[in-house]
C-alpha cells in the first residue's frame, strides 16, 4: 500500500478524531446488522457505483470505477442508521486495521472516508468467490492445504503486526481467478494492545470461534489459528467441529468438549494433514501452533510432499558450506548456527523445491546438485546460490516454480528463526543474501 493509501485512511483529521473515539469505546458486534436498503448511490466520493456485489453486517459492498487510477475497486459503505444511532464504531476500526496491512494474501485497502455521513472504504475488487458461496460441500485435501498455506502466511503477517483478524470463516475467504487465498473483511480486527469489549458480546461467528474467545477471555493470535482449523476441518469433513441444535448448546459445546480428531471423520486422510488440523483446534491455546509462519511450514511439508529431513550431520554440511561463496566470509561458529536454526532437505530429481505464487520469508541456499528456476528466461541454480524472496525488502510472491533437476540438498532456514541468531551471523546472511540477488538480477557472474 502507498503512502497515498495510508494517508488517506489515518490521516483526514475526521477520521482519525472518528477511529480515536472508536478505538476508546466497548465494542460490540451486531450479529443481526441494521435493516437498511436504499437504493444504490451513483457515486461514493470520485467512486462510479457500477452494481452491489454484497452485503454484511457493517455494509454493503459495490463494485465500483476510479477514474483516477483507471481500475474497478470495491467499496464498502456503512448501512444506514436508525435513528438515535450513532458512531459506527466496528466499521472505522475495520478502516484502521485493515488499512495497516498489505500482504499478497489479505485484500488491500485503498481509501476510507465519509460520505453524507455515512463511512466506506475502498478496498482491492477481487474477481472471485468466497469458500462460502463455493457449491462444493468438501475439496480436495491437497486445496484445502494450498488455501490453508496462504491463509497461514497472512495471519503470520497481520498478527507480527498487532492485528488480530477475529472471525476467520469461509466467507471472508476470497479466491481469485488464479485460486489465490485471500483474507477479507476486518471489521470485528482489534488492535491487540487496546482490546476493549464489552462483557458478554460475542465478537466473530460462533462455529468458527476458539473457546477462549467464546469465554471472552484474553485472546491472541493463536485463536485465530483455531478459526483457520475450523475452516480446514469443515473443508474436508463438510461439517464445523462442533454442531448443535441451538447456540447455547453450541457456545457450550466449544467451551467444554474436544474438537473430534479430524481421522475420525475422514480416516482416508494422511495422518500428517490430520495432525496439524487436531493441533489447531486444541482447546489449550497453548498447545496449538505458536504462529501462522510456524503453520506455514507444516503445511509446505503436506504440500510439496516433500521427503525427510536430511541426515547429513552438522560436521559434514558444515564442510560443504565452507565451500561455497555464500558462506565464504562466515566463521565456523556462524555456520553453525546457520545449521542450527535451518533445516537440510533432501529432494529428488523432479521434485518441486518452491512453488510460483507462494509468499515465503525463508533462506533457501542449494547446497549440492542442480536446480532449474521456470522463469524467464530460464535460470540453472547451482551450489551456493541463495533463491526465493528472502532478500527482497517487504514480502513478495516466489515468480517462478524451482525444481531439482538432479538430487539436491537445500538449507532452509526461517526469517523468524534467524532473528534468534547472533547480530554476526544475521549480519552475513543478509549481506551474502543481498550479494546473491544483485548477481542475479545484473547478471553478474
Amino acid at each position: 500500500m502507498s503512502p497515498t493509501h495510508r494517508d488517506s485512511i489515518n490521516g483526514t483529521d475526521e477520521m482519525r478524531r472518528a477511529v480515536e473515539d472508536a478505538e476508546q469505546a466497548p465494542v460490540d458486534f451486531d450479529l443481526a446488522g441494521p435493516a437498511g436498503g436504499d437504493a444504490p448511490p451513483q457515486t461514493v466520493g470520485k467512486y462510479t457505483i457500477q452494481r452491489q456485489l454484497g452485503k454484511g453486517n457493517c455494509g454493503i459492498v459495490y463494485l465500483a470505477y476510479d477514474p483516477f487510477v483507471d481500475r474497478e475497486v470495491a467499496v464498502k459503505l456503512g448501512l444506514p442508521k436508525p435513528a438515535g444511532q450513532t458512531g459506527d464504531v466496528d466499521f472505522l476500526i475495520e478502516a484502521r486495521a485493515a488499512g495497516r496491512l498489505n500482504h499478497p494474501n489479505i485484500v488491500g485497502v485503498y481509501d476510507a472516508g465519509v460520505e453524507k455521513g455515512r463511512p466506506y472504504i475502498v478496498m482491492e475488487y477481487v474477481d472471485g468467490l468466497t469458500l462460502g458461496e463455493h457449491s462444493d460441500q468438501t475439496l480436495a485435501p491437497s486445496r484445502v492445504v494450498e488455501i490453508a498455506y496462504d491463509c497461514a502466511q497472512a495471519l503470520a503477517y497481520a498478527h507480527r503486526i498487532g492485528v488480530l483478524h477475529r472471525d476467520i470463516k469461509p466467507d471472508n475467504v476470497i479466491l481469485n481467478q488464479a485460486g489465490t487465498a485471500k483474507l477479507m473483511d476486518f471489521s470485528i480486527a482489534a488492535i491487540m494492545q487496546n482490546q476493549k469489549v464489552r462483557p458478554g458480546s460475542i465478537l466473530g461467528t460462533p462455529r468458527y470461534m476458539a473457546p477462549e474467545q467464546i469465554a471472552g477471555t484474553t485472546i491472541g493470535p493463536s485463536a485465530d489459528l483455531y478459526s483457520l482449523g475450523a475452516v480446514m476441518f469443515r473443508l474436508l469433513t463438510g461439517n464445523t467441529p462442533h454442531t448443535a441444535d441451538n447456540q447455547t448448546q453450541l457456545l457450550m459445546r466449544i467451551q467444554c468438549e474436544p474438537a473430534p480428531p479430524l481421522a475420525s471423520v475422514r480416516p482416508d486422510l494422511p495422518d500428517r494433514l490430520c495432525a496439524i488440523v487436531d493441533r489447531l483446534l486444541h482447546m489449550d491455546p497453548a498447545r496449538r501452533y505458536e504462529s501462522g509462519g510456524k503453520l506455514a511450514e507444516e503445511l509446505v511439508n503436506v504440500w510439496d510432499r516433500r521427503s525427510v529431513r536430511s541426515h547429513m550431520t552438522h560436521p559434514q554440511a558444515e564442510n560443504i558450506l565452507a565451500g561455497l561463496g555464500f558462506c565464504a566470509l562466515m566463521t565456523h561458529s556462524e555456520m553453525e548456527e546457520l545449521l542450527t536454526i535451518g533445516e537440510l532437505q533432501d529432494y529428488d530429481k523432479g521434485q518441486l523445491v518452491l512453488r510460483q505464487g507462494v509468499v515465503d520469508e525463508r533462506l533457501r541456499l542449494l547446497v549440492s546438485g542442480t536446480l532449474y528456476e521456470r522463469n524467464s528466461p530460464p535460470t540453472v541454480l547451482r551450489p551456493g546460490d541463495a533463491f526465493g524472496t528472502f532478500a527482497l525488502p517487504g514480502l513478495h510472491a516466489a515468480d517462478a516454480d524451482v525444481v531439482a533437476v538432479t538430487p539436491s540438498l537445500v538449507l532452509e532456514v526461517a526469517r523468524d528463526d534467524l532473528d534468534s541468531c547472533s547480530a554476526n551471523c544475521r549480519f552475513r546472511v543478509f549481506q551474502a543474501a543481498a550479494e546473491a540477488l544483485f548477481r542475479r538480477s545484473t547478471g553478474a557472474a
